[in-house]
């Protein structure tokens, strides 16, 4: 106690004698904090690096996780449900959990220790390395939540590792080394511009081509590597705000700007671009040939319903253009089919095309039988036009003669039977078709609903050939564009602006 208070009052003592050297070294103390305060907040401060929630899999009924290098199996509140050793498995099936509660619940043995399941939580599997799924292995950590419907899989894995899983599955890694840089700068610019993109289904982005095309750590190389390395944190902007870019295959000569594909703002960086690089590319010239019968199937999925087709045309700016409507006339009328949906439901590599018409065998036919094209009214009858149509002049009559006097403007003369037979030129109305094709000898006249030929006849031939450029939508980069730009030695920071106009490159500090 003595010793305690003799601390007490020489401290006492001490605060009374040097109280103005106190005060004085106080204030130089509060001073040098205030000022290497201001000094180190005026430095760039680090953060994070950023962590992405990729959606791998959705309500699957069964699942099989390796864990090569070991590690837990945790819950929502960061506790230890099962320990994994190097090399084990997870497995889980929603049929055997199913079956194993139903049994435990009819089970009378009220002491065994009842198993609750997972249906309705969420664990983490967190490893000491990458997990395999599906053949694949990942980086990161893996959510799972366990439905009535099956079980969902959340990817948690680093901004830089995730753009490393895409560049392979979106461009490959044979590219150039500088257009790999390009990609890696795209693809890591949309993982941060499009956070959220699926967040009423718990994550970020989804692994296919709706986002970009994530295939993990199994899709790493070298050349990857090196690529996203080597651009660590640079992502692409617009003023001072993420520009959201869009990429493509091949353009086939124009790129297009993104308001003529998904209509909304025009965006001043996706304008179109005229591109001659991507000759060598994917579909840079493509044909389909669309048989009638597939045709008929397609187009009533979008409830338009007929029998025969009589002709298409599409509604574009210019040939090999963006197609906004393809326009059909039927023996059910005429309808107006989206550019975009005739590209989807036909599975057409662009919607940058022109309908040719008839496939060659069926314009051969037509020129020897010529057709008759019904034509729609707007009350949604048909009428016909009268096609004059090459004819046996023995099937008319059942004669033949020998010889014709017939006028021309030098008067009347006598003309010889040829060795062919006579064929002569009629005119007539038909209104029923027939799938029969046409007699080497000519046509019946008596029963020609037998043989003429319509631009629907249902058979497996080709109807109408599409011939159309490029490949995806066509905005932002031309990927097989920038392949050869690389290959002209361009660096990144050349392809970038010939595609986007008016970007900028900023660096995320992590």
């Amino acid at each position: 106690m003595k010793n305690k208070f003799f601390r007490m009052k020489f401290f006492l003592n001490f605060k009374i004698r040097d109280w103005k050297k106190a005060q004085s070294f106080c204030f130089l103390t509060f001073f040098f904090w205030i000022i290497t305060g201001i000094c180190f907040s005026a430095q760039p401060q680090k953060s994070k690096e950023p962590v992405l929630k990729i959606g791998l899999v959705k309500n699957l009924g069964e699942i099989d996780i390796k864990i090569p290098f070991g590690g837990d199996l945790r819950d929502i509140y960061g506790r230890k449900a099962k320990i994994f050793k190097n090399g084990d498995d997870f497995h889980w099936s929603l049929s055997a959990e199913v079956a194993f509660l139903n049994q435990q619940a009819k089970s009378k043995n009220r002491k065994q220790k009842k198993f609750e399941g997972f249906i309705g939580k969420k664990f983490y599997i967190i490893s000491r390395g990458p997990l395999t799924f599906k053949g694949k292995s990942y980086q990161g950590i893996f959510l799972l939540f366990f439905k009535n419907e099956g079980v969902q899989i959340i990817n948690f894995v680093r901004l830089e590792d995730y753009t490393k899983g895409v560049l392979r599955g979106e461009i490959g890694s044979l590219a150039p080394i500088e257009t790999l840089k390009t990609q890696a700068i795209l693809a890591r610019t949309y993982g941060m511009a499009n956070l959220k993109k699926h967040g009423s289904d718990g994550f970020d982005l989804c692994a296919s081509e709706h986002c970009q095309v994530y295939l993990g750590a199994s899709a790493e190389r070298p050349s990857i590597t090196q690529a996203v390395d080597s651009t660590r944190g640079i992502v692409m902007g617009y003023g001072s705000q993420l520009a959201s870019p869009m990429y493509h295959s091949t353009c086939g000569g124009y790129t297009t700007s993104n308001d003529e594909v998904y209509g909304g703002k025009a965006v001043p960086y996706l304008r179109r671009v005229k591109c001659d690089y991507c000759s060598k590319g994917i579909n840079y010239r493509w044909t389909r040939l669309i048989p009638n019968d597939l045709l008929k199937k397609r187009l009533a999925s979008e409830k338009i319903f007929f029998n025969r087709i009589y002709s298409a045309t599409v509604e574009s700016p210019a040939q090999l253009d963006r197609v906004k409507n393809v326009v059909i006339v039927t023996d059910r009328g005429r309808f107006s089919v989206k550019g975009t949906t005739f590209r989807r439901i036909f599975s057409l590599p662009s919607s940058t095309f022109m309908v040719s018409g008839l496939s060659e065998d069926n314009s051969k036919l037509a020129l020897r039988a010529d057709l008759q094209v019904p034509l729609a009214s707007k009350q949604g009858k048909t009428s016909f036009e009268i096609i004059p149509v090459l004819a046996d002049l023995s099937k008319i009559n059942g004669k033949d003669p020998a010889g014709f006097i017939i006028a021309s403007r030098n008067g009347l003369k006598r003309i010889a039977r040829p060795k062919g037979g006579w064929k002569v030129i009629i005119a007539g109305v038909q209104s029923n078709f027939s799938r029969k094709s046409i007699p080497e000898k000519g046509l019946d006249i008596k029963s020609p609903g037998r043989v003429l030929l319509n631009k629907g006849q249902s058979t497996g031939e080709a109807l109408l050939r599409i011939i159309g450029r490029g490949y995806g939508h066509q905005i932002g980069m031309c990927q097989s564009g920038a392949i050869e730009q690389g290959k002209l030695n361009w660096s990144y920071r050349r392809i970038l602006p010939f595609y986007y106009h008016g970007v900028c490159l900023m660096r995320l500090r992590y």
